[in-house]
This record gives C-alpha cells, structure tokens and sequence, in this order.
C-alpha cells in the first residue's frame, strides 16, 4: 500500500510540474504575476494540508481512562506541592 501512495506522490508531482510548466507559458502571455502565485500557494497548502492528514492517521491517542487517571495523578501532586509550598512560607514569614 505505501508503494502505490509513493507512485501516486510522483504521477501528482510530475502532473503539478506539468501544472507548472503551462503556467509559465500562460504567463509569459498574459504576464499575470498575482494568479501564478496564487495558484502555487494554493497547492502548497493542499500538500501542506495533505500531510497533516496523513500524519494525523498514524497518531495513537490514549484511551479516556488513562487520560483521565493521568489527569489525577497530576491534580493530586499539584494539590500536595502547593501545600507544602504554603506551609514552608507561612513559616518563614512567622520567622522573620
């Protein structure tokens, strides 16, 4: 299966090169800097995007319950370290 994505890629990369290619004749004709430019930002965000996709396919995302048991573990050491931060400072200040 990723054999054929990759062959895929380069058939869409030789017809955006192709793409490409009959741009700039069109440009050199109609001498249109602002669509060319256009046009290549918006392939570079669908490739851009595209990969984000792709990407966002091989993640494995924790289950609900080990997330939320995380979530506790760090509310309770939160919890702890900040009482124990109130207490060390309400004895120094009685200290001094």
């Amino acid at each position: 299966m990723a054999k054929k994505e990759i062959i895929i890629g380069k058939v869409e990369l030789k017809e955006q090169k192709n793409e490409n290619v009959d741009e700039t004749n069109e440009h050199k004709e109609s001498g249109n800097d602002v669509q060319k430019k256009t046009k290549i930002k918006k392939q570079t965000f669908r490739r851009y995007f595209y990969g984000v996709g792709k990407e966002f396919e091989r993640i494995t995302w924790t289950s609900k319950r080990s997330l939320f048991s995380s979530f506790i573990v760090v509310v309770v050491i939160l919890t702890f370290f900040s009482i124990i931060f109130t207490l060390i400072t309400l004895g120094i200040t009685v200290l001094i």
